[in-house]
């Protein structure tokens, strides 16, 4: 098998790190994205939030390009892949990020996860970290959709609805891994 880079889009709530801790149970490594922001938080002594967070994203991709989040964590990639076949990474958002993992890692497969906005926000309201009110989420989908992810749609791979169970969105991660293995060896 060739090493791989699958990529995992979707809005917030959608079940990305559902299916992150899935491929982590696997013995796969994900590389999460919104990592960047929480470092530029931490070391800066700024409370988690919504608006903080919305805040260093926004500076981050206005001060050094929207690709800064793919530049920032292919490092981590490219050391992942000296012992593993199959990296994943949780958060892309903009076109600028796809091309420029495109032109670094060949083998990339995008995975999008789509739900309901009714249960997406009843999943972002409900979370321990990083939760969200309804108002909050609503403004964050258009601002992701904004900056790209509604192209980066019409690039998937493969396309996962989920509104119904965990093990359902599992069983969906299982099949696409399936089909990647077999397409790949």
């Amino acid at each position: 098998m060739k090493r791989l880079l699958l990529i995992l889009i979707g809005l917030p709530g959608s079940g990305k790190t559902t299916a992150a801790d899935f491929l982590a149970s696997h013995k796969i490594p994900v590389v999460r994205m919104g990592q960047i922001t929480d470092e530029v938080l931490r070391k800066g002594k700024i409370s988690f939030s919504e608006i903080n967070e919305n805040y260093i994203r926004r500076s981050l991709r206005k001060q050094y390009g929207d690709d800064i989040y793919a530049r920032l964590t292919s490092h981590i990639i490219k050391e992942l892949f000296l012992t593993h076949l199959v990296v994943a990474v949780d958060g892309l958002r903009t076109q600028s990020e796809y091309q420029f993992y495109l032109k670094l890692f060949k083998n990339l497969k995008l995975v999008l996860i789509e739900s309901d906005t009714k249960w997406r926000y009843k999943r972002l309201m409900k979370r321990l970290v990083r939760s969200m009110s309804k108002i909050e989420a609503a403004k964050r989908d258009k601002w992701e959709k904004e900056i790209g992810l509604a192209k980066l749609k019409k690039r998937a791979d493969y396309l996962i609805t989920n509104n119904k169970s965990k093990k359902e969105l599992e069983t969906a991660m299982r099949a696409i891994l399936a089909s990647l293995i077999d397409q790949n060896d």
